[in-house]
Order: C-alpha cells, then structure tokens, then sequence
C-alpha cells in the first residue's frame, strides 16, 4: 500500500530497539521487581491472601531481591553493549524464565490470572526486544561508534 510504513520502518520501533536503550528497559524492568519483592503488603505489587506471611524453609527464596545483579550487569553493559553482546542472551533468558514461572504459577492456582497479565506482558515485551538484538538484523545496531571509540 503506498505511503504505508513496514514495520521495520516504524521510528518508534527503531528506537526501542537500539542496544542500549533495551538495557535501559531490562535495568529498569529489574529494579522494578525489586520493589515489587521490597513491599509485599501493597496489593498492586504482591499480596498474600492466604495468611500474613510467608511460610516453609525456603519461603524466603521468593524475596531474594534478583533483580539487583541483573540490573548492574545491564548498567555495566550499558556503556558498550556491541562489545557486551552476550548480555542480550542473559536478558533473553530473565524475560523467558519470568514468563515461564508466572505462567506456573497460575497454573498451580498460587497466583491469578489478574496477577500475572502485566508481568508476562512487560517481561514478553522485553523478550521481543531482546530477541531482535540477539537474532536481529544489523541495521538495529546503535549508531557507528566514532574513530576514537573504534581505535579501543
């Protein structure tokens, strides 16, 4: 159809798409979750209903606070994610695994399907992103470092 964008024209796209901005989002995405972990009686972020805490040996495990590494490792990449291009297979595997428990989680009963929607939307989102900087065309790349960057 003429005058019609493809979807690899779209500027928005584009732009969400470069290195660095997709590990601006993972580091966000992480820390996020952190404050998700850091107030659980906030019924937005996670709530018990069946009692008032959590319980078993290794209840503490839910809240161990993941997010912090993630979101270093993606700061740390951040300055040269063309030279840290393994980083987007670790983000790849973050939004996989995060769909992956939500999507039990549900299916066991422990969480509903109201709890999961936005995390597994967000997390799929994410994923799509990073799958295009790990399998994506060169063209996503950020732009051209200059003649000094290049030198190092």
């Amino acid at each position: 159809v003429p005058g019609q964008k493809e979807l690899g024209e779209n500027a928005f796209l584009k732009f969400v798409q470069r290195p660095r901005i997709v590990l601006a989002l993972l580091m966000a995405w992480s820390l996020i979750t952190v404050i998700i972990e850091a107030w659980p009686e906030s019924d937005i972020a996670f709530n018990v209903k069946a009692g008032d805490e959590i319980d078993g040996a290794l209840g503490g495990g839910i809240l161990m606070w993941q997010g912090i590494p993630l979101a270093l490792l993606y700061f740390l990449s951040f300055r040269n994610p063309q030279h840290n291009r393994s980083v987007f297979w670790v983000g790849l595997i973050q939004q996989g695994a995060a769909i992956a428990a939500n999507v039990f989680q549900w299916g066991t009963g422990t969480f509903t399907a109201e709890s999961i929607m936005i995390p597994v939307a967000v997390s799929a989102g994410l994923g799509a992103l990073v799958f295009v900087n790990v399998f994506g065309r060169d063209e996503m790349a950020e732009a051209p470092a200059s003649p000094a960057e290049q030198r190092s």
